[in-house]
């Protein structure tokens, strides 16, 4: 049995002793072994990042995950905003863009573009990340067109209820954006050489709305 298998399958039998073993109907070998390799297959830690991932979900923000997260009741297209590039940056990490301009205070809600992230860093976790040899994303956030209406949305309350829920952790590192993710992969909306269809991943969107089920489950278990 080769180390991967070896690691899944120990993951399972830690999470049949865990008080997460009433969710495992609903853990697919897809989305634990993105949590396996985001922790570089150190069983325990994963384990550990998988119940914090559940507990966020249905205890601590439970009635704001329970009204806000399934992609069948979300009114706004999905994959828009947030977009996943088809290749790496050059420390073999995934590449999300959030595109700020795409947000429009007036028709969208911050509760939104919240449910839309989250949405988007599940199927990274389940999707994206398994066939990946880094355990990170980087981030690009195109600010263009961002106001201070935008800012003041942007609540402490809500920032960190975003990084609860996200499982966010900053990093102090500012350096030009082409050294690490060069114009090569990028679309031509922020200064790269592709066109969108030629850097984004299309099938994002609807990925999300297959996984209605999912959310289905996990909030009535």
């Amino acid at each position: 049995m080769d180390p991967t298998a070896i690691a899944l399958c120990d993951f399972k039998g830690q999470i049949a002793k865990h008080d997460l073993s009433r969710f495992k109907c609903i853990f697919d070998d897809q989305l634990l072994l993105g949590f396996l390799n985001g922790k570089k297959f150190d069983v325990s830690s994963a384990l550990g990042c998988l119940n914090d991932y559940v507990y966020v979900r249905t205890t601590k923000h439970q009635t704001w995950t329970k009204t806000n997260l399934l992609p069948s009741v979300v009114t706004f297209p999905l994959g828009k905003r947030f977009n996943i590039l088809k290749n790496k940056d050059v420390k073999g990490n995934l590449v999300v863009i959030d595109s700020g301009n795409l947000w429009h205070t007036t028709s969208t809600t911050y509760d939104e573009i919240l449910t839309e992230m989250l949405f988007v860093a599940d199927e990274l976790i389940r999707t994206y990340l398994v066939d990946s040899e880094s355990n990170e994303v980087t981030l690009i956030c195109d600010g263009e067109g961002l106001s201070i209406r935008h800012s003041l949305i942007r609540t402490p309350s809500r920032v960190m209820k975003m990084m609860d829920l996200l499982l966010v952790f900053i990093h102090p590192n500012l350096h030009s954006l082409y050294e690490h993710v060069p114009k090569s992969i990028l679309p031509a909306g922020i200064g790269g050489a592709l066109s969108n269809e030629e850097a984004i991943e299309e099938d994002l969107g609807q990925r999300i709305e297959h996984r209605d089920e999912f959310y289905r489950l996990m909030f009535n278990m």
